[in-house]
Order: C-alpha cells, then structure tokens, then sequence
C-alpha cells in the first residue's frame, strides 16, 4: 500500500472499481481482487476503504458486501453485512474479517448472528471462524446445528473438521429429533448428525419414557437410542437400572442388558371397610 503514489489515491477513488495490482503476487495471474463503486486509500497507513457493491476474491473465495476496510500492513479485509462464499459453504455476519497471504484468503471470520450454510446443515452462532487452508472451522456462543430431516444441536462451542466429517461440540449440549431429546455435556459425531454421541451428565427423553446415563449414542438409521453407565431408565412409575439400555425410539420398544433391577411398584392396598 506504501508504494501507491498519493496523486494516484483519487484517481482510485474516482475509478473505484480495481485494487488487484496493489495485491498482485510475484507470480503472474496470481492476484487477490477488490472491486467496489468507491475507493479511498491512504498510503501512509496502508489503508484501504471501499463502498457500494464490495467484492473480494482470490478466484476461490468471494466475499461481498456493503463496505470494507482493508490494512494492508495487518493483511485483513473486513466486510459489514457480508456474504462469504467458500469452499466450506456460504459464511454471512454482520462483520466478516477475511485475512489472507500473498494473494490467498487463508481465513473468514463472522460475528454477530453469524451463519454458514453447508451441503449437509447449516450453523448459525454469535461467532464463526473458517481456517480455510486446515480445512476446519469453530463457532462459539450461541452454537445451534441443524441437519435433515428435523435434527438440532446446540452448545456453547463447536469444532468441525471437513477431511473427516468430524464435529465435537462442547456443552451444555443438547440434541432434539422429532421423536425426543438427549442432553449431556459433550458431543462428538458426524457433521450430519446421524450418528452422535453424548457424554457427561446425559439424560434422554422419548414420550412417556426418561433415562439418565453416563453416555448415549444415537442411530438415526436405525431409530435408536443406546444408554450405557449407570442407566437409570423411567417409564411410568417402573423403574429399571441397567449398564445398557437401547430405546428403539420408533416402535417404543426397550431392550436391557447386563446387570438388570426393574423395580414395578405395588398396587396400593384397597381400604378396610
């Protein structure tokens, strides 16, 4: 941004639409671009400011929006009311700071209900960030993951890797199907929330039925609930206590394993005449 000429600075601001060879690469055809209807920038601090229809690209992500500020030195774009498309999927906040190296945007960063629609979900937080070279994301405060068909998970915080399709997210967690509820204190599974698992503290709920556990695992496939641990399982007034408990969630049916105690309380005692 330094060697930007001062009497050039309105020119770009007139133009309004071209920042690429201030980015440029050493290498030929390698170039981060910003487009806008206004330019301004300051070549003793290196800053940029660009209005009206923003766009950002390094020809695999595209970040838009209405404005943007741009520190060379610090090599951050931040964007208000953005929308950030990337490989991981479609990133909005009401403020996104793109950081990138060289001509690559490395990383995106949402604040303030911030969401990223993915091909098998979609995330929505008070803050998401995208590590787009490690291929992984976290999202913090407020987490609320939803996948297809009905499946809800919140938390306070999330991590998800795209290599394995792997999510953890840290409690209180609480998992929600059309069918019933597990709570615990943290969760780890697919992106997609077929299969999970929760662990610390969990508790289920599926119609008349209730259960407290050490850990449960959930099948979407196969409409199952598994509780190991300690299983302290409620329906009506019996009570069962198990080290394995499988709820088919489905059909209602409940199958016990290991030491078992079912506990049905008497009828009570018809009253003397």
């Amino acid at each position: 941004m330094d060697k930007i000429p001062r009497r050039l600075v309105p020119l770009l601001r007139a133009a309004g639409v071209l920042l690429a060879a201030l980015l440029a690469a050493p290498a030929w055809g390698a170039v981060l671009t910003i487009t806008a209807s206004t330019l301004s920038a300051d070549a003793s601090t290196g800053i940029a400011v660009a209005e009206g229809a923003v766009r950002l690209t390094d020809s695999v992500t595209v970040a838009t929006g209405r404005r943007l500020v741009l520190d060379t030195r610090r090599r951050t774009a931040t964007l208000t009311a953005a929308v950030v498309r990337t490989p991981e999927g479609t990133l909005e906040g009401e403020t996104i700071t793109v950081r990138y190296i060289r001509t690559r945007v490395t990383e995106a960063e949402a604040r303030g209900a911030a969401s990223l629609a993915m091909r098998r979900g979609t995330l929505a937080a008070e803050e998401i960030l995208l590590l787009l070279t490690e291929e992984r994301l976290t999202a913090a405060a407020g987490v609320r993951l939803t996948a297809p068909p009905d499946i809800v998970a919140t938390g306070s915080r999330l991590d998800y890797h795209r290599r394995t399709g792997e999510v953890t997210m840290a409690g209180p967690v609480r998992l929600q199907t059309a069918q019933g509820t597990i709570t615990g204190q943290r969760l780890t599974g697919q992106v997609d929330l077929q299969r999970a698992r929760l662990s610390g503290q969990v508790a289920a709920r599926y119609g008349a039925i209730s259960a407290t556990a050490d850990a449960a695992a959930l099948d979407v496939a196969a409409k199952t609930v598994m509780l190991t641990g300690g299983v302290r399982f409620r329906q009506g007034a019996r009570l069962l206590l198990a080290s394995k408990v499988t709820i088919y969630y489905a059909t209602g049916r409940v199958v016990a394993e290991g030491t078992t105690r079912l506990q049905i309380p008497g009828e009570p005692a018809a009253p003397r005449p």
